[in-house]
């Protein structure tokens, strides 16, 4: 999966109990000591600039690892051209893990991760952090800790933070119910915590952690239908912040088989999808996640122009490169090759010329589209 499409990493995440950080708000942010596998990122605020400090401790063993890394990428790119000139994020993968465990890990990935990752020298950071379990993340701003929780609420924390609406005391109270909520889990009762959920999404109605909580417990009784009716009172709820709800229901309903609610849900989730990282977060699901046979020919492909047509888009190659690919994947399953072709050149050239982590995949895309316009005998 790639690491730009943020919100489909949410599908492959299973609902885990939140960790211990015994930390407090407010108190200073304590150092991170690690044998960095992959470079750290080079941070040169400007003289209004904020850093947001987010430290995620993970685990190579742990299953969603991969996903996560994906998922702390795409959130890098994303808030790198939504807030460059008034943040910046710096954000640090920290394992338990032996050094030659994570770079055989590392090694192997494909493309390689451009995340910060690094192997905890002797337990030191997560000492330090008073973590017990993964994976989990802590942010700090301005030296001080911020915010600490789980990975799947990232999105919503650092938008929440970075536009001040952020509340000290909701959070506070949303962390208790989340510890009454953890307890009941560990305790083998998912009913009692999809209540305390409830209360949660009260106080916050997009808040990914209670959602995936009573999703779980719908899944344990194989509830989808109640698990769908939910998601869709969820989105009512978030308005115009529900594009990752969206996905989310378009995968329960995808598994229950209902193809005429899944149309209507997709029309209604490419109508409503307005920023350009939920247009091309919803393209690719599209593309990897329709039922056969129904795939929006005609809206995916429109989608992605329509992406590429937004003013400035060149100033971030990544992305560039990212809407490029995705517009060829569309183009190659509606059968145009020359467009898949002449977008998917444009994005190895981008790729080239920032000497990207990606070009190795992007080449091996363009040399496929070009095979098999080869043997469809087109010319």
């Amino acid at each position: 999966m790639r690491r730009f499409t943020a919100i489909l990493i949410f599908l492959g995440m299973i609902c885990t109990a939140m960790a211990q950080i015994s930390m407090t708000p407010g108190r200073k942010m304590p150092e991170v000591d690690a044998n960095w596998v992959t470079p750290l990122r080079r941070v040169c605020p400007g003289k209004d600039t904020k850093i947001m400090d987010i430290v995620v401790f993970s685990d190579v063993n742990n299953p969603e690892f991969v996903q996560t890394l994906r998922y702390l990428e795409s959130l890098e790119s994303k808030y790198r051209r939504m807030n460059k000139k008034n943040w910046i994020l710096k954000v640090r993968v920290v394992v338990p893990n032996d050094k030659s465990v994570l770079e055989r890990v590392v090694k192997f990935a494909e493309p390689s991760f451009s995340v910060s990752i690094g192997s905890d020298i002797n337990g030191r950071t997560f000492r330090n952090f008073v973590v017990t379990k993964v994976s989990e993340a802590v942010i700090g701003v301005d030296g001080a800790i911020a915010w600490l929780g789980p990975v799947m609420d990232l999105d919503s924390i650092i938008a929440s933070l970075m536009d001040g609406t952020f509340s000290m005391e909701d959070y506070r109270q949303i962390s208790r119910m989340k510890q009454e909520m953890q307890t009941a889990l560990r305790a083998g009762l998912p009913d009692v915590a999809a209540k305390t959920a409830e209360k949660i999404l009260r106080k916050n109605p997009g808040d990914m952690t209670a959602i995936q909580v009573i999703l779980y417990s719908y899944e344990l009784k194989r509830q989808n239908s109640k698990a769908i009716e939910f998601l869709e009172s969820c989105i009512a709820k978030c308005g115009k912040n529900s594009g990752r709800l969206r996905l989310l229901l378009l995968d329960r309903i995808s598994r229950s088989g209902n193809i005429p609610l899944w149309q209507k849900v997709a029309a209604e989730a490419i109508k409503n999808s307005v920023t350009p990282d939920e247009k091309l977060n919803l393209a690719a699901f599209l593309l990897d996640m329709s039922p056969r046979f129904y795939f929006p020919a005609e809206q995916v492909p429109a989608m992605c122009a329509d992406i590429l047509k937004t003013p400035g888009i060149s100033e971030d190659p990544e992305f560039h490169a990212n809407v490029l690919e995705i517009a060829a994947r569309a183009e190659f399953a509606v059968c145009r090759l020359d467009n898949a072709i002449s977008y998917q050149t444009q994005a190895v050239a981008i790729r080239r010329k920032q000497d990207s982590l990606f070009l190795k995949v992007s080449l091996h895309a363009l040399e496929y589209y070009k095979k098999i316009k080869r043997l469809s005998g087109q010319k």
